[in-house]
């Protein structure tokens, strides 16, 4: 997309870890609470955007095939509150999920079963509710803060998740 006016344009490199820098970021992860590990791994594995993973319900999950359905976004206003929409494209997809993500869903969905029961797979702490999907940007402004990886929220890993894809042979 085009920079909102009077916004700074992003050089291609600077939108996307480096390998490196993915390694480092999960490697900072494991002293993270599993909701965030879960999160981040998962984004960074399928290049899902921010909405698409709040919407996530377990029956979106196919631990059998590794894979989740992108059926739904989760937006907020502060007019009409957190809402679910459809994917941007409008279209349902279905995206592959790697073994460590999966892992860590499985891991994610027992904690969350002794807490509290939730059809969403990244919940509000102790609600059934789905995650504010405002919240993993707060989140991950704080996380690079604490471990020095300058400008990290969510749309970054979209980015890497493709750059890696695209360096590992996708079309």
């Amino acid at each position: 997309p085009a920079p909102r006016k009077g916004e700074p344009t992003q050089a291609e490199s600077e939108k996307a870890l480096t390998v490196k820098e993915l390694g480092r970021v999960l490697a900072c992860l494991e002293q993270e609470p599993l909701k965030w590990r879960c999160y981040i791994t998962f984004m960074a594995d399928t290049g899902c955007r921010r909405g698409e993973v709040c919407a996530l319900k377990w029956s979106d999950i196919d631990f059998k095939a590794g894979t989740a359905t992108i059926r739904r976004n989760l937006q907020f206003t502060p007019a009409s509150g957190v809402y679910a929409t459809s994917p941007k494209n409008g279209k349902v997809r279905v995206v592959d999920v790697g073994p460590d993500a999966l892992a860590l869903l499985k891991e994610l969905r027992e904690e969350q079963s002794r807490a509290c029961i939730s059809k969403w797979c990244f919940s509000q702490y102790g609600t059934a509710e789905p995650m504010h999907p405002q919240s993993p940007t707060r989140y991950f402004s704080k996380f690079g803060k604490r471990y020095g990886i300058e400008d990290f929220h969510p749309h970054k890993l979209r980015h890497t998740s493709a750059s890696v894809a695209l360096t590992h042979g996708a079309d």
